[in-house]
């Protein structure tokens, strides 16, 4: 193509994406409007015309660049989605009124300003990671998933041992951060996920025989594959954490599948996340007791179903608008994290509670409407790796504080106090709506 089409073609884009406020668009616009202006010219070139003036015809086929560059700019708006943000800082504000009522009517002074704090920093990480371009996280992506394993490692060998878990001390501070590693994890993998290719025909293969006599073939994706999911699995069993494994396993499996791999390579992982949390459950008595507790707490209510007891005498005493604010001492252990929705029941009553879930329910319905409309693979992992979860999270707390499931080490995201969980949570948001933002971009300039 001739200096004069080029100057043409720029000076016809330049025209165009003066009208498109969200200049993070400007280059895919370009890219795209001149792939058509070339597509256009070819067929005036057949037709027998010279080639200056078949970029001529194809630019003015392409309409007026104010008319153009005005209906991109609907298209590229590059807003935010009000829903999940609103809905997000409502129920941050919620955790904190209801760590106020904990505060003024129960002694959870702490608990209160340390939320102010946490609330504050993660409203700062939504807003600043909303305008961050989430695109440029990819070239990071294994650096930040050996970075999360290393730091894992040292908080099991090196940390500080707090409850009989291993935490990680930073400016005076205990952080678990093997609670808060598998979103890390997660977001590295999306990074990874979708870079893979999992047909095998394109794929090297390593041949393994067993005794001589047996050999098995396994690609080189799959055997990454399976390298990403056991070796943080491992750091989690060491931990133990039976709720991380659980996020992990999720979050990774979703995102496999989103990625385009074959449906009965997951059979393997899920068969080994099942062993591995029967493994954990087993291997530690607790935990044994506390399922069979759920199954028939009401045959040790002092003991080891004192917990399942307790929740279901809150529930059977639960009323229709609540009981006050002031929570019997003793009843529950971590009122202020795990069984944060027993205080909403107990203090606000069923009204308070089903308003609660419904609020859960559209934000989720929301978060999964919002995937969908999302062009850029990457940004699809992301926001399905975190999304799914965020789901876990929320189902599994809300179930267990009806005593519909065994208890378990998950808080409710946004409202119980979680510390560091809560900063994490907010930047995953953040992340969301970064992608949501840029929705309308399907070419991913940071590879």
């Amino acid at each position: 193509m001739s200096v004069e089409n080029n100057s043409y073609i720029n000076e016809y884009l330049s025209q165009v994406c003066s009208h498109v406020k969200y200049k993070e668009a400007h280059k895919e616009i370009g890219l795209e409007l001149t792939s058509h202006i070339y597509d256009v010219a070819d067929e005036y070139i057949e037709d027998g015309l010279s080639e200056e003036e078949a970029f001529k015809h194809a630019i003015n086929r392409m309409g007026e660049p104010m008319l153009v560059g005005k209906e991109l700019n609907v298209a590229h708006k590059g807003t935010p989605d009000w829903i999940t943000l609103i809905l997000t800082l409502t129920f941050v504000n919620l955790g904190i009124f209801i760590m106020y009522l904990l505060k003024s009517y129960n002694g959870y002074e702490w608990a209160f300003y340390n939320s102010i704090r946490y609330g504050l920093a993660g409203t700062f990480c939504i807003v600043l990671l909303y305008y961050f371009d989430y695109r440029k996280l990819k070239r990071y992506s294994y650096h930040l998933f050996a970075g999360t394993l290393l730091i894992c490692l040292i908080t099991i060998f090196n940390g500080e041992y707090v409850l009989g878990r291993p935490m990680l001390r930073i400016l005076g501070n205990t952080i678990n951060f093997i609670g808060i590693s598998p979103f890390l994890f997660v977001i590295a993998l999306a990074g990874i996920f979708s870079q893979r290719n999992w047909n095998e025909d394109n794929d090297d293969f390593i041949s393994v025989t067993f005794k001589s006599k047996v050999t098995f073939k396994l690609s080189n994706s799959l055997l990454k594959f399976f390298l990403l999911m056991i070796i943080p699995s491992f750091i989690m069993f060491i931990f133990p954490s039976t709720a991380c494994l659980i996020l992990y396993y999720v979050g990774f499996m979703i995102m496999a599948v989103l990625s385009g791999m074959k449906k009965k390579y997951t059979v393997l992982p899920i068969v080994v996340s099942i062993l591995g949390c029967l493994h954990l459950i087993i291997a530690y008595p607790y935990r044994m007791v506390r399922l069979f507790s759920y199954i028939n707490y009401y045959k040790d209510p002092q003991g080891a179903g004192y917990t399942n007891m307790q929740i279901h005498n809150i529930i059977q005493s639960a009323k229709l608008f609540g009981q006050g604010f002031i929570f019997p001492k003793q009843t529950l252990p971590l009122v202020h994290t795990e069984f944060l929705l027993n205080y909403i029941l107990y203090a606000f009553g069923w009204t308070g509670v089903i308003i609660l879930i419904g609020a859960v329910g559209i934000y989720l319905s929301r978060m999964i409407y919002i995937t969908s409309k999302i062009n850029d693979l990457y940004g699809q992992l992301l926001m399905g790796g975190l999304l799914s979860m965020i789901f876990i999270e929320f189902a599994f707390n809300i179930l267990m504080n009806l005593n519909c499931m065994p208890l378990i080490g998950m808080s409710l995201p946004f409202m119980s106090y979680g510390g560091m969980l809560s900063i994490i949570h907010a930047i995953s948001i953040g992340i969301i709506l970064s992608v949501y933002r840029r929705r309308s971009l399907s070419c991913c300039r940071y590879n």
